[in-house]
């Protein structure tokens, strides 16, 4: 965001020199392959649903905050950046986050599941 047009600098352009518009098709492909990542994820969780429960739900809910940061990121960059938009991409960014570690955690046995499954294998 220091780069960007928001950033409290008028001059930012002048003084990096980055071409805003190269840097947002240089963002955009990380979070489509996170897009497409996260489709792969969904149909594993479907795979896997009686073993691992919320795992599905992490992974769709996952999937649709990722759909909302991609229409805010492609609105904010067809509008030249509008700094509500750009605020809502970044705040969603935190929720992304947050999310994927909601699904890291739904990959993780409980403790005591663990525990048992242990006891009953000696």
């Amino acid at each position: 965001t220091g780069a960007g047009p928001h950033s409290g600098d008028p001059e930012v352009t002048l003084r990096n020199g980055f071409d805003a518009t190269l840097l947002e098709h240089v963002h955009s492909w990380p979070a489509y392959a996170l897009f497409v990542l996260t489709i792969v994820l969904v149909i594993g969780a479907l795979r896997v649903r009686g073993r691992a429960p919320g795992l599905l739900r992490a992974t769709v809910l996952l999937l649709v905050i990722e759909l909302v940061q991609i229409a805010v990121g492609l609105y904010q960059a067809r509008n030249a950046l509008p700094p509500l938009a750009v605020g809502v991409h970044m705040v969603l960014a935190a929720v992304l986050v947050a999310s994927m570690v909601a699904v890291v955690m739904a990959l993780k046995a409980p403790v005591q599941a663990q525990t048992d499954a242990h006891a009953n294998a000696s």
